[in-house]
């Protein structure tokens, strides 16, 4: 299991508040656990933050709930990318990451 970034943590306690961070941390990590030959560096692992960054800001912005994000990712990842707008644009989740930890 490929442990959450420092930017993927912090955007979770953004997004969840502090007393659903560790849940919803976890549940990242259990759902999204990139078993999926994602190695520890290089594109597979930015992908994998791609993909954790996305649901993040489904369950932000699109205000879904958490069952609808995760099963949306384990379905097809790709249509979770698109859903969260950052399919098309392979920095798209970095910005909005950064302009989220900005404000």
């Amino acid at each position: 299991m490929v442990p959450l970034t420092r930017r993927t943590a912090a955007l979770v306690q953004r997004v969840a508040g502090s007393a659903d961070a560790e849940r919803l941390g976890r549940r990242l990590l259990e759902e999204i656990p990139g078993s999926m030959d994602t190695g520890s560096s290089g594109p597979a692992r930015d992908l994998l933050e791609r993909i954790r960054i996305s649901a993040l800001r489904l369950l932000h912005e699109r205000d879904q709930r958490e069952d609808q994000v995760f099963d949306l990712a384990r379905a097809d990842w790709r249509d979770l990318l698109m859903a969260a707008g950052h399919g098309e644009d392979v920095t798209a989740y970095e910005e909005w990451a950064d302009r989220m930890l900005r404000s």
